[in-house]
């Protein structure tokens, strides 16, 4: 009686492991952190160095997945947190916050710049060749290409009215998705003053400032 009742208990716990989530064998950071991101809803916390990014719980502080998409060089995370995207030797990939899984990638030489999460979780929008491209989140193929004024370089920010802002070398401009249509923002530069833009997203203004100049905003 005592030892079928032993097996049914070691059947028991074998049943309730199969059940649980894969044990992740911690191994933490060997290289210098780059940069740390909390999700939106407050649960998760994302470090990453050059080779890899780790996901923590951001309550009991737990190693969770480990992603090795190659040499980072952006990461984003989707608004509902269940997705992370990243930007790494010029390409992209997709990966699920829920498995930890890789979800799809672009393929081939490519030379991405900057990338974003759409407002409607349906799309990805990347900076590739002086063109802001649409990708889908389904499959990260191309949907479609706006040319844009941003010069050399850009990043890339969501707006409150759902539309894209583009910060570039030689100009700033908002997108909108529903529209495919580009507006640049009417800014006069002070010549070569205003060196530098950022965004602010509370307050939802671009500072323009350089060196001995006043700070504007837009």
């Amino acid at each position: 009686m005592f030892r079928l009742l032993l097996f049914c208990l070691l059947i028991a716990e074998l049943g309730a492991f199969a059940q649980r989530p894969e044990i992740v064998m911690p191994d933490g950071h060997s290289l210098k952190i780059e940069q740390s991101l909390l999700d939106a809803q407050g649960k998760y916390l994302y470090t990453f160095e050059k080779q890899k990014c780790i996901m923590w719980d951001a309550g009991t502080r737990m190693q969770l997945y480990t992603f090795r998409p190659g040499e980072i060089e952006q990461i984003r995370i989707s608004g509902d947190g269940k997705s992370i995207l990243f930007l790494a030797g010029g390409n992209i990939s997709l990966y699920s916050t829920l498995n930890g899984q890789l979800l799809k990638q672009t393929t081939g030489y490519n030379s991405y710049k900057d990338i974003l999460f759409g407002a409607d979780g349906r799309q990805v929008f990347a900076i590739k060749d002086g063109s802001l491209h649409t990708l889908s989140m389904a499959n990260l193929q191309n949907l479609s290409a706006v040319k844009l004024k941003l010069g050399s370089s850009g990043s890339l920010h969501l707006l409150a009215d759902k539309k894209i802002l583009v910060i570039g070398s030689a100009a700033t401009e908002t997108y909108d998705p529903i529209t495919q249509t580009s507006q640049l923002i009417p800014f006069q530069f002070n010549g070569a003053s205003y060196r530098n833009q950022v965004f602010l997203p509370f307050q939802q203004w671009v500072a323009f400032y350089g060196r001995d100049t006043a700070t504007d905003f837009y």
